[in-house]
């Protein structure tokens, strides 16, 4: 019986054999001739540099593509994302959050150091650095501490010489991390950057330290600005003067309010273009229009506190 099992076992693998020995013999042979011409050349930042976490297009050249990496500073494309040529790599960091592009005058350039987006593994920025040569030289225009980056900046679409940005101070170690501290804060500029002035519980945000703050202007009424704040109450504020004074609209201790807590990843805003009061979150859960259905069917995260260890 054990014989016939093994001669049947035989048989059927036959036609699978054959059909492997046929279809070696009748592949087609390649010609590494072919392939003589045919260099292998570097299309742009991929592990080295890690993810791509910031990217701005110059829209009147839109071939004119500016990049910045977790760990691999920025890079500049003029091919439409052809051929890359890094633009940052005499600056003293190369961890990048953000950057913006003044769009009537390309040549002027704001990178916001440190990840925006860490998980495990973070790199601390150091401010907010500027370019009016189109990156061919940089200088820093805002610093707070060693510990604290650019996790969003904002630029007024009508007013590129007007600017806000996120501050957040932020530190991972193998026993702890801090989401938040004296560093963080929320900076306006209304001279492209030279100076800045910081906005605080006086002007509406909340007391204490803050940690990540995400922010979006509204590009059909620039006026009008939302900020994710992460506090000992996350919440979602509002601004109809252009950041000068702010009121808290939602917070993430009410469920109805449908706003986040800082997730493990993202904590970034955006408006739609033609609707000032329609906003969407890249984080744990949507901020819904009017016309959404009050529970949300995604899940929620845990609360990230400035001073925390997990």
């Amino acid at each position: 019986m054990k014989k016939h099992h093994q001669l049947i076992s035989i048989l059927l693998a036959l036609p699978f054999l054959f059909f492997c020995f046929q279809n070696d013999a009748l592949a087609q042979k390649l010609n590494p001739d072919h392939f003589k011409n045919i260099k292998p050349r570097n299309i742009g930042p991929a592990g080295m540099s890690g993810r791509v976490t910031a990217i701005d297009v110059v829209l009147a050249r839109p071939d004119v593509i500016y990049i910045g990496a977790a760990s691999g500073g920025v890079w500049r494309s003029a091919s439409g994302g052809i051929d890359w040529e890094p633009v940052f790599d005499e600056a003293p960091v190369q961890s990048i959050g953000s950057i913006k592009i003044n769009q009537r005058n390309p040549s002027e350039i704001w990178v916001g150091t440190g990840e925006g987006n860490p998980r495990n593994s973070q790199n601390s920025g150091e401010g907010i650095y500027k370019t009016i040569d189109g990156g061919k030289s940089w200088r820093k225009v805002l610093f707070v501490n060693d510990s604290t980056g650019c996790a969003d900046l904002v630029v007024d679409p009508t007013n590129p010489n007007k600017l806000i940005a996120a501050l957040w101070e932020y530190g991972r170690k193998p026993w702890t991390f801090n989401s938040g501290g004296p560093g963080s804060g929320l900076y306006v500029s209304y001279d492209a950057g030279e100076t800045w002035e910081r906005r605080t519980d006086k002007d509406g945000l909340p007391k204490g330290d803050l940690g990540r703050i995400g922010l979006a202007i509204a590009p059909s009424k620039p006026n009008i600005v939302y900020a994710l704040v992460e506090a000992r109450e996350n919440a979602l504020y509002k601004s109809t003067d252009g950041g000068f004074k702010w009121q808290k609209m939602a917070s993430a201790d009410n469920w109805d309010d449908n706003v986040s807590n800082r997730s493990f990843y993202y904590h970034e805003l955006y408006v739609d273009p033609t609707n000032e009061n329609r906003k969407s979150t890249a984080s744990a859960l949507p901020i819904f229009n009017k016309t959404t259905p009050k529970k949300p069917t995604t899940s929620t995260t845990p609360t990230f506190l400035p001073k925390t260890t997990p």
